[in-house]
């Protein structure tokens, strides 16, 4: 059996999203998920099913920061709302991550798609279970109730390790996406 576990990974602004949105265009609504592109260097989130997009980075809210994910976010800004997550120098909505868990979890339990991409899993949810997290995490563990359908996660190259290790994942659950698909 092959892992239903694909990754793409690779450098910050390397091209993946662009990557997966061509190989999205040639499967022909078989494919759903999110994909997170930046708009005018804004980080949207954009249901793959729908194609409705949402605004996923507040930068009215960043503090100033130095552009490490891992470093600790400084204290927020006092005009910033309860439900705005922060990391590093990045400001980001929580409505808009509980969104895209409720949609990545829809897609891969409807049966209507061979491939659900995660795009991306990032520090937030490997080093502070947040953003993707719970519902990534469920996903991951509830996967072999839907054997059929590929999880594409989209993982920064430098937390590869550190994702396999958080969701107990084995060499051999894994795939890479350009093995698998190109």
């Amino acid at each position: 059996m092959s892992a239903q576990v694909v990754l793409l990974s690779g450098d910050v602004h390397s091209g993946k999203t662009t990557l997966l949105s061509a190989w999205i265009a040639h499967r022909a609504g078989r494919v759903g998920g999110v994909l997170a592109p930046d708009v005018d260097d804004v980080r949207y989130v954009k249901s793959i099913r729908t194609s409705e997009s949402r605004q996923l980075q507040l930068p009215q809210f960043s503090p100033a920061a130095p552009d490490d994910c891992n470093a600790p976010s400084p204290s927020a800004p006092d005009n910033a709302p309860p439900d705005v997550v922060f990391i590093g120098k990045y400001a980001f909505s929580r409505q808009v991550f509980n969104w895209a868990q409720d949609t990545i979890a829809s897609d891969f339990f409807s049966g209507d798609f061979d491939a659900v991409v995660v795009d991306e899993i990032g520090p937030l949810e490997v080093n502070r279970a947040q953003g993707l997290e719970p519902g990534f995490g469920d996903l991951i563990a509830r996967r072999s109730e839907r054997p059929d359908v590929k999880i594409v996660v989209v993982v920064r190259q430098k937390l590869v390790a550190a994702f396999k290790a958080k969701y107990q994942l084995r060499d051999e659950d894994v795939a890479d996406f350009r093995v698998v698909y190109e």
